[in-house]
């Protein structure tokens, strides 16, 4: 390849990573992320985070579900190595408007046919500075659906105007500031360790990414998954999720099973 041919390619990169091939999203989803933990100003009771240095997990203080997103780090380097990029290359946009555009120019990459995105399957909104570059670039794309579950919510509470039609958020329970979903009005979502569970609370269960895109639905649940600390309540309820044949994991095959 010719030295100019090579520089078009490099300049063809997108400068932040967006991912197509989620198992756990819908079809005509793609989704971006950041390294889950570092850039969660309001987890709590999933805290868990990749050690940088290491790269083991390191679980939170009053974690009572370990998030799935930070082990898949650890089991994935190449994905940790691309959140990265995309959390490093963010910082450095610093102001709203840089940031907006490292994201547009990265969506551009993303071809037509992935109508929905989810903002973040690793990660959060980390500053108001950050949420409103997302919000921009929302506006900016009116033919798209963005969407996100959230445990920043004074950010998202302090820029409620910004947030446009298309782009819908979802408050995650078990977070530092969950006392402002009731006072907001926020629609949520909460984990649950069983299907029972959910009955009791009157939720219906998100297995496909259908009611989080609803905005009529207000309240649901999350089956628990992920890779739980070994004698926890959370391992517990997996090993009878198991026991009993609940499906509770995104896996490919579930995603073909449910098409027969």
């Amino acid at each position: 390849m010719a030295q100019k041919e090579i520089a078009l390619v490099v300049a063809s990169k997108p400068p932040l990573h967006f991912s197509i091939d989620h198992a756990k999203l819908a079809k005509h989803t793609a989704s971006f992320s950041l390294p889950a933990g570092h850039t969660c100003p309001g987890a709590d009771q999933c805290l868990a985070k990749r050690d940088l240095n290491t790269g083991r997990i390191v679980d939170g203080p009053k974690q009572t579900v370990r998030c799935f997103a930070a082990s898949m780090e650890v089991a994935r380097p190449n994905l940790a190595r691309a959140l990265d990029r995309n959390i490093k290359a963010l910082r450095e946009a610093k102001t709203e408007d840089k940031m907006a555009d490292l994201i547009q120019q990265s969506l551009r990459h993303v071809a037509e046919v992935y109508s929905s995105i989810r903002i973040h399957v690793h990660g959060d909104f980390f500053s108001a500075t950050y949420f409103r570059a997302w919000a921009k670039v929302a506006t900016n794309n009116p033919q798209r659906l963005f969407y996100a579950y959230t445990k920043s919510l004074p950010i998202w509470i302090a820029n409620f105007e910004a947030v446009p039609s298309n782009m819908l958020i979802v408050a995650s329970h078990g977070g530092k500031f969950d006392h402002m979903i009731k006072a907001y009005g926020l629609r949520s979502a909460r984990w649950v360790m069983h299907p029972e569970e959910a009955e009791e609370l009157r939720l219906p269960i998100d297995k496909d990414e259908s009611l989080v895109v609803n905005p009529e639905i207000q309240h649901f649940a999350l089956l628990l998954h992920g890779t739980q600390p070994a004698g926890t309540e959370a391992s517990l309820a997996i090993r009878r999720l198991r026991r009993e044949n609940v499906s509770f994991t995104y896996s490919r095959l579930q995603k073909k099973n449910k098409k027969r």
